[in-house]
């Protein structure tokens, strides 16, 4: 469906005039943890009509390389934003499991090639 779609671009206004721009490069997150094996596959915005909806971004991380892995994933967000809560849920982004938000971080453990479902909010 997503190739049939046109990709939504938003531009930010750079000191509340017309014409904004971003940087050359930045992160909207980081994953540490033990060793490099754990990957960022999907970052998206919550599906619609997902029961108990709270318009999160889902962030899909899989673990590689069979090893079980505590990683922590970090968000950079402007100022006056937080990241609020976050939980764990099923690939379908069902099923929440509250996970510990703290720094605009939180902890969690991929277990050997799992694959992970992360619903963020951010207010």
């Amino acid at each position: 469906m997503e190739a049939n779609n046109n990709v939504d671009v938003l531009v930010l206004p750079q000191g509340g005039g017309g014409g904004g721009s971003l940087p050359t490069s930045a992160s909207l997150l980081s994953v540490l943890g033990d060793g490099g094996g754990s990957w960022v596959t999907a970052v998206k915005k919550e599906d619609d009509g997902v029961k108990d909806s709270r318009g999160g971004l889902i962030v899909r991380l899989f673990n590689v390389d069979g090893i079980d892995r505590n990683v922590t994933l970090s968000l950079t967000i402007p100022p006056g934003l937080s990241l609020k809560a976050a939980d764990k849920v099923s690939l379908i982004e069902l099923d929440p499991e509250s996970l510990q938000v703290s720094n605009n971080s939180l902890a969690l453990r991929l277990n050997h090639w799992a694959i992970e479902t992360v619903r963020l909010s951010v207010i």
